[in-house]
């Protein structure tokens, strides 16, 4: 018992590896932008695709050496890139270092949700990716608080990347301490086997995990423009409406944690359609009445924390190897759909209101044509 609370607390460590590299350094962006000349932005852009392709390869990693000298490798990768941020003189250098931190988090993420399904439970497991979604999706409203505090302490963006590597350095403690979980010794002698995309469950519930953390990352990405130009929100009151709703949803994780234990995971799948149905009926009634928006954004992220949770288990639940594989294409095609949806918002002659509802719509509609090809 004592070893699996080890293990939870590294888990829970490892998710926060990737929203913390998103979100901590945030608020420096155009400082970042005004020291090189150039779109500070991009190093975001840069972390988010290395973060995306190299899910595609750590899969194979994981599942024949086991996930402690991934995740040991990944976590020294990440901590020496952040040192070397700091002492880096040119904007392309940033951008190189960013991409290579991508790569070394993607081992980071997918080792954390692999590892879940190879040490827990169905129903333990779906408990855990609920608390783990609403801390990654706390994380957006707390880290960049943070870290624009601390910027503003000190006057330097490249102090916030030694706070990352501290972080880095921090959770190797707990990696050495969980060593002994079940699953740390190497697989070597597994092949490449693919026949897991067969498998029913994983392909229907699969599509409702990729099309959840797409629409949350259009969600993250329109929710400032939309209430601050459309709606006139201050930096202030968007800022408390946006820690609301990752409270909810940190909230929603704790609910979800109680439930699984006295319900079955496709009745909690079906609680989260009705919850995104609502989100769905909101984001129709703020097309006429704006302000509904914001009741859709907080139903959709209530809502997200019960699908993702149930389906990303759900897909996983007759898996006895080759996780890492598994969890690796869901997670690259989560970070592709979420580009994609996101960089459509620029081009698209919807309003953000109008291009919300039609995601929304799409998504809910993954989730009926998920339980209906799974009977």
């Amino acid at each position: 018992m004592k070893a699996q609370a080890k293990l939870i607390a590294l888990i829970m460590m490892l998710v926060m590896f990737s929203p913390f590299a998103i979100d901590f350094y945030i608020s420096t962006l155009p400082t970042i932008s005004e020291q090189f000349g150039q779109n500070g932005s991009l190093t975001l852009s840069a972390f988010m695709l290395a973060l995306g392709i190299g899910q595609l390869f750590v899969g194979n990693i994981y599942d024949k050496h086991g996930p402690f000298k991934l995740v040991s490798v990944s976590i020294a990768v990440f901590t020496l890139t952040c040192i070397t941020i700091y002492y880096c003189e040119t904007f392309y250098q940033l951008l190189a270092l960013r991409c290579i931190q991508g790569f070394a988090t993607s081992g980071i993420a997918l080792s954390a949700l692999a590892m879940v399904k190879d040490n827990f439970t169905e129903k333990e497991g779906a408990k855990l990716y609920g608390y783990i979604n609403s801390m990654m999706n706390v994380a957006p409203a707390v880290a960049p608080l943070i870290g624009a505090w601390i910027f503003e302490l000190t006057g330097q963006w490249q102090i916030l990347f030694i706070g990352l590597a501290i972080y880095g350095i921090t959770v190797f403690p707990y990696l050495l301490a969980s060593k002994d979980a079940p699953k740390w010794k190497d697989k070597t002698q597994l092949k490449a086997d693919y026949s897991f995309f067969k498998n029913r469950k994983y392909q229907h519930y699969g599509i409702v995990s990729i099309f959840s953390l797409g629409t949350l990352m259009l969600y993250v990405t329109i929710v400032s423009p939309l209430t601050q130009n459309e709606l006139g929100f201050s930096e202030y009151n968007f800022s408390f409406y946006f820690g609301f709703v990752g409270f909810s949803m940190l909230l929603s994780g704790i609910i979800f944690g109680k439930l699984v234990e006295k319900k079955p995971l496709e009745y909690l799948f079906c609680v989260g359609q009705l919850i995104v149905a609502t989100a769905v009926l909101l984001s129709a009634i703020s097309l006429v009445y704006a302000h509904f928006i914001l009741g859709a954004f907080l139903f959709f992220c209530t809502g997200f924390i019960f699908l993702i949770a149930s389906s990303t288990s759900l897909m996983l639940s007759e898996f006895t190897e080759d996780t890492g594989k598994a969890v690796s294409i869901v997670s690259a095609f989560q970070m592709i759909l979420g580009a994609i949806l996101g960089a459509s918002v620029g081009v698209s002659s919807l309003t953000l209101s109008q291009s919300f509802l039609l995601v929304l719509v799409l998504y809910l509609s993954t989730t009926v044509y998920a339980r209906l090809a799974s009977k």
